[in-house]
């Protein structure tokens, strides 16, 4: 599903739960960044319990697609779900992340 530009800052306060994922783009790289930055900080307040933030580099990502995979289904101490940042991911990150989404 693709949100409006004009949508896209409800959105991310309200995150839908049925997303697992979110890619963000935009010319400008500081409302970008707003935007992230929002959305994370939602995500990380809507989990059942504390939930803790994993941040995986793209180039990191592309030398061990597994990561994503692995964040993905890690359960936190303290019972959250877990939200992973990929920051920095091109088209070189594609594999990793269908793989880690087709994982159940």
């Amino acid at each position: 599903m693709k949100i409006p530009a004009s949508q896209a800052r409800a959105a991310a306060a309200r995150p839908d739960g049925r997303f697992v994922g979110w890619l963000l783009f935009g010319p400008e790289p500081a409302e970008t960044d707003d935007l992230r930055l929002a959305l994370t900080k939602a995500l990380l307040a809507s989990g059942s319990g504390d939930s803790e933030l994993t941040r995986i580099q793209g180039d990191a990502l592309r030398r061990d697609p597994a990561a994503l995979a692995d964040a993905l289904g890690a359960t936190s101490l303290f019972g959250g779900a877990p939200v992973v940042l990929v920051e920095g991911a091109g088209e070189g990150a594609a594999p990793a992340l269908d793989a880690a989404l087709a994982s159940p």
